[in-house]
């Protein structure tokens, strides 16, 4: 199976090497989009042998250019499949699954806790989205606002079973504070004016810690 992995990034030096890592053993070719980040991000990019791609809004979080680069990022990939997902999403391919007559990858999401190679998660739906389809059947995904869920047009075959999609956000209470409240300063106003991003604005400690421990105390080993 040849794989194409696109991503956009800001600020991920600490996720980076782990997201690369995780998806160069599954073979992979990883294209990631720089929205100009200020930390390390650049370096461990192209050093890493991925392919970087910068891009500017502005300062700003702007949903409806990375909404723009995930709709359309992967049209020119030759590869048998593509993955779309974010620097946290880490997509697992169980043995068992049989993908010879699917064209896009059905998951299941899980909210995972601590940094990867953490087993522990909570299944989460939201995370269950198309984010692995064949380029050459999928004419186009049509990604609503945050990418959660799509309207695909082409040749739609389903995998009967899942994939996982862990979602490594929680790595601990003041990593998620810390990312959160930078989140909240670079809302764009459009963002604010459709409400992408909410869970960004009026950002509070102890409601993020409180999310931790609940999260904490529900999760499974995966």
């Amino acid at each position: 199976m040849t794989l194409d992995v696109y991503a956009i990034c800001y600020n991920e030096e600490f996720m980076l090497p782990l997201f690369i890592s995780h998806y160069k053993a599954m073979g992979a070719n990883i294209t990631i989009y720089d929205n100009l980040s200020t930390d390390n991000s650049k370096e461990i990019i192209i050093n890493s042998g991925c392919t970087y791609i910068p891009y500017d809004s502005g300062g700003q979080i702007r949903d409806d250019l990375y909404l723009d680069i995930k709709n359309n990022c992967w049209k020119k990939s030759t590869a048998e499949w593509v993955a779309i997902v974010d620097i946290d999403e880490f997509i697992e391919l169980q043995p068992s699954l049989k993908l010879d007559k699917s064209t896009m990858v059905r998951t299941k999401g899980y909210d995972m806790i601590g940094a990867p190679p953490s087993r522990n998660g909570v299944p989460n739906n939201m995370y269950s989205k198309y984010c692995m389809f064949r380029p050459k059947q999928i004419r186009e995904i049509n990604y609503r606002a945050g990418c959660h869920t799509c309207s695909p047009v082409g040749n739609i075959f389903v995998s009967e079973e899942t994939a996982n999609l862990l979602h490594y956000k929680y790595i601990s209470k003041e990593y998620v504070f810390n990312r959160h409240t930078v989140y909240e300063s670079r809302l764009s106003d459009i963002n604010k004016r459709f409400s992408w991003g909410i869970e960004y604005q009026n950002v509070i400690k102890e409601d993020i810690e409180k999310k931790i421990d609940d999260l904490t105390c529900l999760a499974i080993k995966i």
